[in-house]
Protein backbone atom coordinates (compact mmCIF):
# COMPACT_ATOMS: atom_id res chain seq x y z
CA UNK A 1 0.00 0.00 0.00
CA UNK A 2 1.13 3.51 -0.74
CA UNK A 3 0.57 4.71 2.87
CA UNK A 4 2.95 4.10 6.19
CA UNK A 5 -0.54 4.00 7.90
CA UNK A 6 -2.79 1.75 5.94
CA UNK A 7 -5.71 2.23 8.64
CA UNK A 8 -7.33 5.85 8.40
CA UNK A 9 -6.66 7.56 11.36
CA UNK A 10 -8.97 10.17 12.96
CA UNK A 11 -7.15 12.89 13.86
CA UNK A 12 -8.37 15.88 16.44
CA UNK A 13 -7.66 19.18 15.59
CA UNK A 14 -7.56 21.88 18.51
CA UNK A 15 -7.04 25.52 16.96
CA UNK A 16 -8.48 28.71 17.31
CA UNK A 17 -7.30 30.63 14.16
CA UNK A 18 -9.39 29.32 11.19
CA UNK A 19 -7.26 29.53 8.79
CA UNK A 20 -4.07 27.39 10.58
CA UNK A 21 -7.12 24.78 11.54
CA UNK A 22 -8.17 24.73 7.95
CA UNK A 23 -4.34 24.26 6.94
CA UNK A 24 -3.82 21.47 9.15
CA UNK A 25 -7.35 19.87 8.23
CA UNK A 26 -6.07 19.76 4.67
CA UNK A 27 -3.04 18.53 5.55
CA UNK A 28 -4.77 15.59 7.29
CA UNK A 29 -6.79 15.14 4.65
CA UNK A 30 -4.30 14.74 1.75
CA UNK A 31 -2.46 12.44 4.26
CA UNK A 32 -4.99 10.11 4.01
CA UNK A 33 -6.54 10.58 7.43
CA UNK A 34 -9.83 11.94 8.56
CA UNK A 35 -10.03 15.17 11.40
CA UNK A 36 -12.12 15.13 14.16
CA UNK A 37 -12.56 18.94 14.75
CA UNK A 38 -11.11 21.56 14.18
CA UNK A 39 -12.76 22.65 17.09
CA UNK A 40 -11.83 26.31 18.26
CA UNK A 41 -12.19 26.68 22.12
CA UNK A 42 -11.38 24.93 25.04
CA UNK A 43 -14.94 24.07 26.02
CA UNK A 44 -15.92 22.50 22.41
CA UNK A 45 -12.72 20.42 22.59
CA UNK A 46 -13.64 18.88 26.06
CA UNK A 47 -17.09 18.31 25.22
CA UNK A 48 -15.95 16.47 22.00
CA UNK A 49 -13.66 13.89 23.24
CA UNK A 50 -16.84 13.15 25.88
CA UNK A 51 -18.06 11.03 22.94
CA UNK A 52 -15.32 11.16 20.04
CA UNK A 53 -13.00 7.97 19.33
CA UNK A 54 -9.37 9.32 18.47
CA UNK A 55 -6.00 8.01 17.37
CA UNK A 56 -4.01 11.47 17.86
CA UNK A 57 -4.58 14.99 18.36
CA UNK A 58 -2.77 18.30 17.58
CA UNK A 59 -3.84 20.84 19.84
CA UNK A 60 -3.15 24.69 20.48
CA UNK A 61 -1.51 25.25 23.52
CA UNK A 62 -3.40 28.71 23.70
CA UNK A 63 -7.17 28.96 22.56
CA UNK A 64 -7.84 32.02 22.68
CA UNK A 65 -7.15 33.03 26.69
CA UNK A 66 -7.14 29.50 27.63
CA UNK A 67 -4.39 27.34 27.97
CA UNK A 68 -5.37 24.26 27.24
CA UNK A 69 -4.09 21.46 29.65
CA UNK A 70 -7.56 20.24 30.10
CA UNK A 71 -7.85 18.78 26.68
CA UNK A 72 -3.86 16.99 27.85
CA UNK A 73 -4.85 15.76 30.13
CA UNK A 74 -8.17 13.82 28.92
CA UNK A 75 -5.75 13.00 26.00
CA UNK A 76 -3.10 11.62 28.59
CA UNK A 77 -5.84 9.62 30.81
CA UNK A 78 -7.30 7.86 27.64
CA UNK A 79 -4.05 7.15 25.97
CA UNK A 80 -4.40 9.17 23.17
CA UNK A 81 -0.86 10.54 21.47
CA UNK A 82 -0.70 14.35 21.02
CA UNK A 83 0.87 16.77 20.72
CA UNK A 84 0.90 21.32 20.95
CA UNK A 85 1.35 23.35 18.16
CA UNK A 86 2.50 27.22 19.54
CA UNK A 87 3.45 30.16 18.34
CA UNK A 88 4.82 30.94 22.10
CA UNK A 89 8.44 29.88 22.95
CA UNK A 90 8.09 25.94 24.36
CA UNK A 91 10.27 26.72 27.65
CA UNK A 92 6.67 28.64 28.67
CA UNK A 93 5.09 25.16 28.47
CA UNK A 94 4.50 24.11 32.04
CA UNK A 95 6.74 21.55 33.24
CA UNK A 96 4.24 18.42 33.30
CA UNK A 97 3.81 18.97 29.70
CA UNK A 98 7.04 19.69 28.46
CA UNK A 99 8.49 16.64 27.06
CA UNK A 100 5.28 16.61 24.26
CA UNK A 101 5.99 16.82 20.94
CA UNK A 102 5.46 20.73 19.92
CA UNK A 103 4.99 21.98 16.27
CA UNK A 104 6.30 25.67 16.49
CA UNK A 105 4.12 28.10 14.54
CA UNK A 106 4.34 28.90 11.52
CA UNK A 107 5.22 25.70 10.14
CA UNK A 108 5.88 24.44 6.66
CA UNK A 109 3.41 21.60 5.24
CA UNK A 110 6.31 18.83 5.70
CA UNK A 111 6.74 19.57 9.10
CA UNK A 112 3.00 18.76 9.96
CA UNK A 113 3.12 16.02 8.03
CA UNK A 114 5.83 14.50 9.92
CA UNK A 115 4.45 15.46 13.01
CA UNK A 116 1.42 13.41 12.41
CA UNK A 117 3.50 10.28 11.53
CA UNK A 118 5.55 11.01 14.60
CA UNK A 119 2.46 11.09 16.97
CA UNK A 120 1.09 8.10 15.34
CA UNK A 121 4.37 5.91 15.61
CA UNK A 122 3.84 6.78 19.45
CA UNK A 123 2.89 3.56 21.44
Amino acid sequence: MGSQFPLKRRILVVEDEFLIAELVREIIEESGHEVVGPYGTLLEALSALQSVHVDAAIVDLVLHDDLAYPIAEVLTRRGIPFGFATGRDTAATESAWEQRPCLGKPFAVEEVRQFIDGLLRRP
